[in-house]
């Protein structure tokens, strides 16, 4: 029973085999035992996986996505550049901020300290001269 199962399995692969090996002797013997469809369906089949291994652009799509992937970190480093150029402009117009307070407030308190000094000079000149004048108008 085996050797029968053995000898069917190696006649129908032959027939598969001479599909491709011998086309048109495989197609009179399918055409008289009616297997013309079967073998059709079999070069269909084949020609279908032909096609999807040559355009199967492996290396082109990974290409593609390399390069997408290396505009992407490029786009995300200029985003990071960018920020750190706008953060950089910022601290500098606070540190021009920071200065121009202090400056403005280094300016005050000099203007305080001329206007005491001012005070106190003409309060000084004012007391000897309202002390003079004070004794001269009670007598």
């Amino acid at each position: 029973m085996k050797k029968i199962i053995l000898i069917i399995l190696i006649i129908i692969v032959c027939y598969i085999l001479s599909i491709f090996a011998f086309p048109i002797k495989s197609d009179f013997i399918g055409e008289k035992i009616g297997l013309i469809n079967f073998n059709q369906e079999v070069r269909k089949i084949r020609d279908d996986f032909n096609d999807f291994i040559t355009n199967f652009d492996l290396i082109g799509k990974y290409k593609n996505t390399k390069n997408q992937a290396v505009d992407i970190k490029n786009d995300i480093e200029n985003q990071i550049q960018d920020t750190k150029n706008k953060i950089e402009e910022v601290q500098k117009q606070v540190d021009e901020t920071q200065k121009a307070i202090e400056d403005t407030t280094n300016s005050i308190n000099n203007s305080v300290d001329k206007l005491n000094n001012l005070k106190n000079s003409v309060g000084d000149v004012i007391t000897p001269i309202d002390n003079s004048n004070s004794g001269n108008i009670n007598k």
